[in-house]
This record gives structure tokens, C-alpha cells and sequence, in this order.
């Protein structure tokens, strides 16, 4: 059996991370500015600060702190709102994908993985509760794990993942 372990953050500490503290700053100088030129647009202003907060709320609700590999099976540790669940599936209907979050600068790229079986999808880091190398290596364990090979798109992006962990120490 192998486990890793990532970051645990409460709901509070995922829901008011810097990401959504950034939209919700923009928003509300974006409402202000509007508010100051036309009341008219305020029912559609409250309209997007609804949708930006059912957004943010439904990003933050779940995250996967921990992992274990048994001999057939993955088991998922992790917590929606602030109710800690496990789930197991098996590692043989299980497909991984590698993916990253845009961004220009290499340093600020982040990279989650995605474990998609019959019944549910997982995302593994969406957060940012891993680090980069220790998404590595889930992602070539499970591989290896799994007997599959690691082909062209999934190369292209562990040598991504890899320039940044090089560039940016």
C-alpha cells in the first residue's frame, strides 16, 4: 500500500484562498464603477454576484487531501464543506489525466489530476494542496500501478510540469 499525502485545508481556508479573494475584489470595484454610471444595471449586477458566489462555492467545496494505491483499488480521503468522506474505487476501470490551469508565467501554472471512473470523477489538487512533484508521482505510479504507458500528450505535459518544478525553486 502507498499513500500520499497533500495539504489539508478547512472550507473556510478553501473558500477564502487567494484566487476567490481576487474575483471578489474585482467584482466589487467592477460593480462600483458600473453603480456610479447607471443604476439600472444593479439587477444584473446582483444576477453575476450570485452566479460568482455559487461558483466559488461550488470550487471550494470539496477537496482530496490523501490518497492510498492498495493492490486493486484507490482509496480517496478528503472532506466536502467540512464532512470528511473516503471513497474506494477500483484501479482497473480507472482512467488519470494530467491537466493544467492556464497561465503566461511558468511559475504560476498549476497542474491537477483528474481520476475519472464509472461512477464518479475525482480532481486531485484543484486546490493546490499538492506540490508539483508529488503530483509526478501519483500520476507515474498509477501508471506504473496500472501497467499503462505514458503516451505523447501525458509526456509533453510531466516535461512541463518538471521545467517548472526546475525553473521556479
Amino acid at each position: 500500500m502507498k499513500s500520499f499525502q497533500g495539504k489539508y485545508l478547512n472550507f473556510n481556508q478553501r473558500l477564502l484562498n487567494k484566487d476567490n479573494l481576487i474575483y471578489l475584489i474585482v467584482f466589487i470595484f467592477y460593480t462600483y464603477l458600473c453603480f456610479r454610471i447607471d443604476y439600472y444595471l444593479l439587477i444584473t449586477e446582483c444576477l453575476m454576484f450570485i452566479i460568482l458566489v455559487y461558483l466559488i462555492i461550488r470550487n471550494s467545496k470539496t477537496d482530496i487531501f490523501k490518497i492510498e494505491f492498495n493492490e486493486d483499488s484507490i482509496i480517496f480521503y478528503g472532506e466536502t464543506f467540512n464532512a470528511k468522506w473516503e471513497e474506494s474505487i477500483v484501479l482497473k476501470n480507472t482512467k488519470i489525466h494530467l491537466k493544467g490551469k492556464p497561465s503566461r508565467n511558468v511559475c504560476s501554472r498549476e497542474y491537477y489530476l483528474e481520476f475519472i471512473s464509472k461512477e464518479n470523477k475525482y480532481i486531485l489538487n484543484y486546490l493546490n494542496s499538492y506540490s508539483d512533484e508529488g503530483i509526478l508521482s501519483i500520476f507515474n505510479y498509477f501508471k506504473e500501478k496500472k501497467g499503462e504507458k505514458i503516451i505523447y500528450d501525458e509526456k509533453y505535459l510531466i516535461e512541463r510540469v518538471q521545467n517548472k518544478i526546475n525553473q521556479c525553486q
